[in-house]
């Protein structure tokens, strides 16, 4: 499986005693890695290898990958196998053990989007929100968004709380938001 660029990994469990949700599940079929931690869950496509078989991918595979440049995991049986030749003429071999388990059905917890999105949300600007009135580690926030076009996404922590004003878009102007946020960055 090519090593997908987003960093999924970091959705997985620290917890050893939820050992299924330190891992990645790798599903062939619908080419698509999930991850949970029990608190947030994010699914993404990948491009599985001919031979790969859906299962568990432990977390610290994604991170040795990325650590020493190797941009392919395989995942074809018992074990997974990071390696990397490199151009000095020296190869880098890791072995994982592949854990068992059942990984939990997150496709009955994320909801379906059909048509074109009602509510965008910058990154940059929820975080700058978030960092203004949540102060410390571990700040979990509400955001309750606008009834219409015309409100904003209400964002609240204890006493402080913040807006994020709305912007109307259509679909097609997504790309070039995102464009425009990550330039004022």
């Amino acid at each position: 499986m090519k090593l997908p660029k987003e960093k999924i990994e970091r959705v997985t469990s620290s917890k050893e005693s939820r050992y299924v949700l330190t891992s990645v599940m790798l599903d062939v079929e619908k080419k698509r890695l999930l991850a949970t931690d029990g608190y947030i869950a994010v699914v993404i496509p990948c491009e599985p290898d001919e031979g790969d078989v859906s299962g568990l991918i432990p977390a610290t595979a994604f991170k040795l990958a990325r650590r020493f440049g190797i941009d392919c995991i395989n995942a074809t049986g018992e074990t997974i196998l990071l390696s990397k030749v490199h151009a000095e003429g020296y190869c880098i071999t890791i072995e994982i053990k592949r854990p068992s388990g059942a990984f939990p059905n997150i496709d009955v917890t994320i909801p379906q989007a059909s048509g074109p999105p009602t509510f965008a949300i910058s990154l940059d600007l929820l975080s700058d929100v978030i960092s203004a009135i949540a102060v410390g580690p571990g700040a979990v926030v509400g955001i309750w968004p606008g009834k219409d076009l015309t409100t904003g996404a209400y964002v609240e922590y204890r006493q402080g709380h913040g807006v994020i004003m709305p912007v109307r878009f259509t679909a097609s102007e997504l790309p070039t938001m995102a464009k425009e946020a990550a330039n004022r960055a």
